[in-house]
């Protein structure tokens, strides 16, 4: 494991720290956890603090270096393009063979242009170099002995103020009952140029100088929220200020990143937090300990009417299959847990509801990868037959992904995206299909794969936690 639980407690010898937690191997002091008088925890920001550039290489001749076109944009703007040296350093990497014991050395030569960083693919003439943040000088060690050392939100404010890289979503409550959110961090400026639908960042960008960085962001402008008016704020890896949520991370006054959870996880704390909050119920320890290990399907919530609703709709009868309609029929009962089906000690469960539960949730879950999937492959397959060399893989189907946010927005509000039908039709077939016989032809494509994982269709051997097994 990278994360070790541990107690720092320098006051019995004089010093200034008493903080438990955990804490990073390789990184001394207890980076999330609290001290005498405030605690703070962490999940993942995602912020954009990374830019891979293609470059233009000419090779050196006579012994001279090769080199990149570059155009400073901080230079004369009448000097024009000029030439930049790659750099080249060796680097002495100690390996060790598993069997025989013995260290062997490989040297690398690692090249290195000087206004991006390190190249990662080349050709002949042309380039691929990554900049990124952590380049800089770092100061976290520093910034985790201040946050053990720190007394009021004062002194974690300015902590955080120390942080680079490792972009995080910082929560912080201390006892005088303050809560403080912050995503502080080293997030880059970008030109106008790098921030547009031909040239977003989330792409290679074009290496010779106008799509580079401009600065850095200033701390105000970084997302933080101090004491919010309804009395508390959830972070779980989502786009903390919304900016993604319509699925265009460039129409915002900061471009803050684009590869966000989509806020599922989120929406379930808040509104979990929410209904306490009505129901005038205070928030306790054990709550929280439920909402952290909640397990109920929160895009299942999402995308499970239209399924059922195309399953009503029976395009193509595709729906009559005896087996299908048995997985329907579940479907239809689920009350979108997704319990495992197991108890603490490994023994299948004997409550009958949680059951039923485990067994819907795998074929819900079956069914939302292959319909994902099924979306977006043809597509796939037309550009890799375009690109042979340059194959392009699969958007994640676990909903983290900008791909994800838009197959599910092309689903529930086909009349704000326009694109709906073209985005499930399938390119390889003359017919136009519909999302609902796409929903349902994925339907009955995850049936099949689940009496292969499971070696039955009997539909109550399908748990949840057996499919992890």
């Amino acid at each position: 494991t990278l994360i070790y639980l541990s107690h720092l407690n320098t006051k019995r010898a004089g010093g200034e720290i008493n903080a438990v937690g955990i804490n990073f191997a390789g990184i001394p002091g207890v980076g999330l956890g609290h001290n005498e008088t405030m605690g703070w925890g962490t999940t993942v920001l995602d912020a954009d603090v990374t830019d891979v550039y293609v470059e233009i290489v000419t090779r050196g001749t006579g012994g001279a270096p090769d080199t990149v076109r570059f155009d400073d944009p901080f230079d004369d703007p009448d000097q024009g393009p000029r030439e930049v040296p790659i750099e080249e350093i060796t680097e002495t990497i100690e390996i060790r063979d598993p069997e025989s014991g013995q260290i062997r050395t490989e040297d690398y030569v690692v090249r290195i242009v000087p206004h991006h960083g390190p190249i990662i693919a080349e050709t002949e003439d042309a380039a691929m170099s990554v900049r990124w943040a952590g380049y800089t000088e770092m100061h976290e060690s520093g910034a985790i002995i201040s946050l053990m050392k720190a007394r009021d939100l004062g002194d974690f404010i300015e902590a955080t103020k120390k942080l680079v890289v490792g972009t995080a979503n910082y929560a912080y409550a201390d006892v005088e009952g303050n809560i403080y959110y912050s995503g502080q961090s080293l997030i880059p400026e970008r030109a106008p140029a790098a921030l547009t639908p031909e040239t977003p960042p989330y792409l290679p960008l074009p290496g010779q100088g106008q799509h580079e960085w401009i600065g850095y962001r200033a701390s105000e402008d970084i997302p933080h929220i101090l004491n919010p008016s309804k009395g508390y704020f959830a972070t779980a890896n989502h786009s903390p200020d919304g900016g993604n949520f319509d699925n265009d991370p460039l129409n915002d006054e900061h471009y803050l990143g684009t590869y966000f959870a989509v806020g599922y996880r989120g929406k379930r704390i808040s509104d979990r937090i929410a209904a306490k909050i009505a129901a005038g119920e205070k928030i306790t320890f054990e709550e929280m300990q439920s909402i952290q290990a909640d397990h109920h399907s929160n895009t299942g919530e999402q995308l499970l009417p239209h399924l059922l609703a195309a399953a009503r709709e029976n395009p193509g009868g595709l729906a009559d299959d005896p087996f299908v309609q048995a997985a329907i029929a579940r479907l239809s009962r689920w009350d979108l847990w997704t319990p495992s089906g197991f108890d603490r000690n490994g023994n299948v469960e004997t409550n009958p509801q949680v059951l039923e539960s485990a067994v819907a949730a795998t074929i819900y879950n079956l069914w939302q990868n292959h319909f994902l999937w099924n979306a977006i492959i043809d597509e796939i397959e037309t550009v890799n037959a375009l690109f042979p060399d340059n194959r392009v893989g699969f958007i994640s189907s676990n909903g983290s992904t900008p791909g994800f946010r838009g197959i599910v927005r092309n689903l529930i509000e086909p009349e704000v995206t326009f694109t709906g039908a073209l985005l499930f039709d399938d390119y390889r077939t003359p017919e136009i299909e519909t999302p609902e016989e796409l929903m349902l032809s994925s339907l009955v494509e995850a049936l099949e794969k689940g009496k292969e994982i499971f070696g039955t269709d009997d539909l109550s051997q399908w748990l949840w936690g057996r499919l992890h097994r």
